[in-house]
């Protein structure tokens, strides 16, 4: 850890501690456990007194890394204020366990447990076979990940990486199945246990249970998938560089597919101007625009493309800025220039 902190951290970013962040705090900590193992190892006191040093290190590592930050001990978004979390964070899926991943894209979520599980339990019945230290830590190590990962979806692929290693080494220690040869064996095995070949058996078998029970759904995305189409953002692209507010989740489409810039994007670190954004879009038109003044907007661009998303703004904010476009509402700082009135991002240019 000490050497990737030095090899990708500048040295004045050390100590400026996120807690989402590789700093300064993580490897020390880290070191003091080491210390204490290794001192453990060579000490001879026994099981109680290699317990009693190692407990005293860890101990010793958690103190020091509370002493540098001590909102990380909360977990890696300690920092985002309540408000920030309240108005987008608890919202954002990497946050949530993986049944919000189920709800919204059951083959995945399923595919991940699966997978996850058969590595924690291919790494249990190694441990049991061979019930050495490096065995039984491996083991441990693949079942926490696994709850973890289960826990939080942005876990997920740490988890899957320790799953794939365990179902690596399982699959290695298979003889030749009757007439396959081992290469053979292998390669059917690894595949069968593959993420991806459960996640296609789940697609297959949830595609045919919604074709005998349910009709066509509609695309149930947060935002329209003609939105995040990167042509559609080319009438925004022609018009003369400029600061643009608007749905936070076009932030960095916009910023990838013109030259204009934006207010927010759905990054945790941008708070000042996550917060800044839902202002203008929520508030009444005459509060909006004194922050629209106040940050030097040129262009508002909002996403029209879901008539859920249109009903479910306009029926908690109906007053709003962004419920007064959305119904097509005249609002007397901002002139509309996208071509066409049905295209999926529409753009209003601010009067000066």
């Amino acid at each position: 850890m000490l050497l990737a902190l030095v090899a990708t951290v500048r040295s004045s970013q050390w100590i400026p501690i996120h807690c989402d962040a590789l700093a300064i705090n993580a490897p020390l900590a880290f070191a003091c456990c080491a210390v204490g193992l290794w001192v453990a190892g060579r000490a001879g006191q026994g099981p109680i007194g290699s317990v009693a040093i190692v407990g005293t290190s860890a101990l010793l590592a958690v103190a020091l890394f509370a002493a540098l930050e001590p909102a990380c001990l909360r977990g890696p978004f300690a920092q985002v204020s309540p408000e920030m979390r309240r108005l987008w964070m608890d919202h954002v899926l990497e946050t949530k366990s993986v049944l919000a991943v189920i709800e919204g894209n059951a083959p995945l979520g399923w595919s991940f447990i699966a997978f996850a599980a058969a590595g924690a339990i291919a790494q249990i019945a190694r441990a049991r076979r061979r019930p050495d230290a490096a065995s039984v830590l491996a083991a441990f190590i693949a079942v926490v990940a696994f709850v973890l990962g289960c826990w939080q979806v942005k876990l997920m692929p740490y988890a899957s990486w320790f799953a794939a290693i365990s179902l690596a080494v399982y699959v290695a220690h298979l003889g030749a199945v009757r007439q396959l040869s081992i290469g053979v064996t292998y390669t059917m095995v690894a595949g069968l246990l593959s993420q991806a070949t459960l996640m296609a058996v789940l697609v297959a078998a949830r595609g045919s249970a919604r074709r005998a029970m349910d009709p066509p759904a509609a695309n149930d995305g947060v935002i329209g998938g003609s939105c995040l189409d990167l042509r559609s953002f080319a009438p925004l692209s022609q018009l003369p560089p400029g600061l643009v507010a608007g749905d936070l989740e076009l932030g960095p489409y916009i910023a990838v597919a013109t030259n204009h810039r934006v207010v927010a994007a759905p990054y945790h670190r941008l708070e000042a101007g996550i917060l800044a954004n839902h202002a203008i879009l929520t508030a009444p038109p005459d509060q909006a625009v004194q922050e629209i003044r106040k940050l030097g907007v040129n262009y508002v661009a909002v996403c029209q493309a879901l008539a859920d998303r249109r009903q479910a703004v306009e029926g908690v904010i109906p007053n709003s800025l962004w419920a007064r476009l959305l119904r097509n509402e005249r609002v007397d700082f901002l002139s509309e220039v996208t071509p066409d009135a049905s295209a999926p991002i529409r753009i209003w240019k601010v009067r000066q």
